[in-house]
């Protein structure tokens, strides 16, 4: 049994290295996110709501707390300064450090003989009180970008994918796990996307035999109960975003991206979103470029079946909006701020 508190608390290690901290079951572990701005509306005065005010620091408990969030967004994003943007910043940061840590501890449960990591709890899920804390569900039953980060990398079949030693060097790792007790038989796809050349910027490679296809596509068997490593790639030199699909028959089972980081880095391109409101009660998403960290927003009685999305051309995603018919939406991504 572990506490990893080697990240946020401790030596404050960088969330991508959360796998170095693992053991055997972790049972306790976190990054703080702030909660949605409704729920800070509720204990704030408008003249309280900045960054600085007394009251917004006394609603963060931890030792150090505001100190340490703000650590880990400068790491990692550029530090916005308006309540609204440092509120999405904040929990961009929580939803990415969680799915690090959850998506390397599930690769820990391999077959046999190399189930090195065999369980870790969701520390922690909500809150007594309203507050900057390292739940997922805030005071106001508002769920977090983490909520869905979480439930994506525990879902019975996920995809992963890592930089062997998580250095821009690496090579590229893929695997996945299948939770459940049958084997899947499944295709593997792989699509490159280049952010560096203003000619090819958020499209996807143009075939050359020098380099890798533009697309990678293979067949996987995945047994039951455990991870399996997939595929290895050569990392491409420059910023380069690797994009995995899971398909199980025509349906995409699991997805997942890696980006070059840090983010801060990242001039992305305006990604293009559209949005088509669907019979059901249900959206079609797509984007015309590379869109990190999706985020809708409605009332609170819609309830999105996903959310905290990476968009990728030609893949689109549908997502259950229960009651959103056709309620306001609001849309945010990583860099709108910046467009």
């Amino acid at each position: 049994d572990r506490h990893t508190w080697d990240v946020w608390h401790g030596q404050m290690a960088d969330y991508q290295h959360y796998i170095r901290f693992s053991g055997r079951f972790v049972s306790e572990f976190g990054m703080q996110g702030f909660p949605a701005l409704p729920t800070v509306a509720s204990f704030t005065t408008e003249a309280e709501r900045n960054l600085q005010s007394l009251t917004l620091l006394l609603h963060n408990k931890a030792t150090a707390g505001p100190f340490r969030l703000l650590t880990y967004v400068e790491r990692n994003l550029p530090v916005p300064t308006d309540l609204a943007g440092y509120i999405y910043a904040s929990q961009f940061v929580q939803a990415e450090a969680l799915g690090h840590a959850y998506r390397g501890f599930r690769r820990g449960f391999g077959g046999p003989g190399k189930r090195a990591i065999a369980g870790a709890l969701v520390w922690q899920l909500n809150d007594c009180w309203p507050v900057v804390s390292w739940a997922v569900i805030d005071y106001a039953l508002r769920k977090k970008p983490a909520y869905y980060s979480i439930k994506r990398e525990l879902a019975p079949l996920m995809v992963g994918m890592a930089r062997g030693d998580a250095t821009a060097e690496a090579d590229i790792c893929i695997w996945a796990v299948n939770g459940s007790l049958r084997e899947v038989s499944a295709e593997l796809r792989i699509t490159l996307y280049c952010l560096d050349s203003a000619q090819h910027s958020g499209a996807p490679f143009i075939d050359n035999p020098a380099t890798p296809p533009r697309v990678i596509s293979r067949r996987v068997t995945l047994p039951p109960n455990q991870s399996t490593e997939l595929h290895t790639l050569p990392a491409e030199p420059g910023r380069v975003v690797y994009a995995a699909r899971l398909l199980v028959g025509t349906d995409v089972a699991a997805r997942a991206s890696l980006w070059p980081e840090p983010f801060r880095d990242l001039a992305l391109p305006d990604p293009g979103l559209h949005v088509e409101r669907l019979p059901g009660d249900r959206l079609r998403l797509t984007a015309e470029r590379p869109a990190k960290g999706v985020w809708l927003t409605a009332n609170d009685h819609v309830n999105f079946e996903d959310n905290m999305l990476d968009l990728f051309p030609e893949d689109e995603q549908v997502i259950a909006a229960p009651g959103i018919d056709m309620e306001p939406l609001d849309i945010t991504w990583l860099g709108k701020e910046r467009a």
